[in-house]
């Protein structure tokens, strides 16, 4: 038998969002075609003045085939430009400031996929490897000020910038060095078959929504929908002789109803959830029954 009962949503049913965190890792060979598709590098080179004119798009990725004047231009436009989507976050700052990157020559570009970052990259849980290196890329800000600045780790030297709510990072080239690495000053060197790992925290927002299910002692207490308590009823299962006797054992309380599931229905009536519970629990008429369902969402 199903009984409704409409709940309220002031006081019955609330809702309340928690901030969940979860460690990512990726690894990564550059130059190779079985790497994981939540996270890709990619390098973008500054782009002559005439680069548009000629029709030049610059090397193409080996693996993304994405052009590097485009790429880097697409950058520059996106994040470092005064119409971009996500300003960087020193430019109310005097251009002079330590904390200062503008691309330049060349870059490396991490885009990682939002179904592996959720809402946005943790600030502070950035980090990139380059095959070991004595140094790391890691991002050392706070959830406070969250510069998204990028650093060669136990250095104050910037290597560039990483956008939390789009999962790009953005860090300097090393055109100088012959081995792939890490350096401070010159930024990341990364080879065909280089070892790259690339580490973060992702953020999503939970909803937990708690309902509260109030039965009182007169409420489904008896299944008069139910043919098989009646006296009489069709052989078709339908109820004949509707509002007629009770069955004895129901009418004296020998056999009462169990409560087994509970459905959530939404203002269309469409079934949208249900809690099974672990064991059938006894209806009672003489006292209140409450019921607490508890669920996770994402929405």
């Amino acid at each position: 038998m199903e009984f409704y009962k409409a709940i309220n949503p002031g006081t019955d049913y609330t809702i309340n969002p928690f901030k969940s965190y979860a460690s990512q890792q990726y690894n990564l060979v550059s130059g190779s075609l079985s790497n994981p598709e939540e996270v890709t590098l990619n390098r973008a080179e500054q782009f002559p003045s005439n680069w548009s004119a000629l029709g030049d798009l610059g090397p193409v990725n080996a693996v993304s085939l994405l052009p590097s004047y485009t790429l880097f231009a697409s950058i520059q436009h996106l994040y470092y430009s005064s119409n971009s989507i996500d300003r960087i976050p020193y430019a109310e700052f005097d251009l002079t400031d330590a904390t200062e990157f503008i691309p330049s020559q060349s870059v490396f570009v991490v885009n990682i996929a939002q179904y592996a970052y959720g809402e946005r990259v943790l600030p502070g849980s950035f980090r990139l490897d380059v095959g070991g290196s004595t140094y790391d890329v890691v991002d050392r800000e706070t959830d406070i000020d969250g510069l998204g600045v990028l650093y060669a780790s136990s250095s104050a030297n910037v290597l560039g910038n990483i956008f939390y709510k789009e999962g790009i990072a953005v860090i300097k080239e090393d055109t100088v060095s012959p081995t792939a690495g890490i350096s401070p000053t010159l930024g990341v060197k990364i080879t065909s078959g280089s070892a790259v790992t690339v580490v973060f925290q992702s953020q999503i927002t939970i909803y937990q929504h708690r309902i509260v299910c109030k039965l009182s002692g007169n409420e489904l207490n008896r299944s008069i929908m139910n043919p098989s308590t009646r006296l009489t009823y069709a052989t078709s299962a339908s109820v004949d002789n509707y509002g007629g006797l009770i069955q004895n054992l129901f009418r004296s309380g020998s056999l009462v109803p169990y409560q087994t599931s509970i459905g959530l229905y939404n203002a269309q009536n469409d079934l949208v959830a249900v809690a099974k519970l672990s064991t059938p629990i006894k209806r009672t008429k003489v006292t209140d029954q409450i019921f607490i369902l508890e669920f996770d969402s994402i929405m």
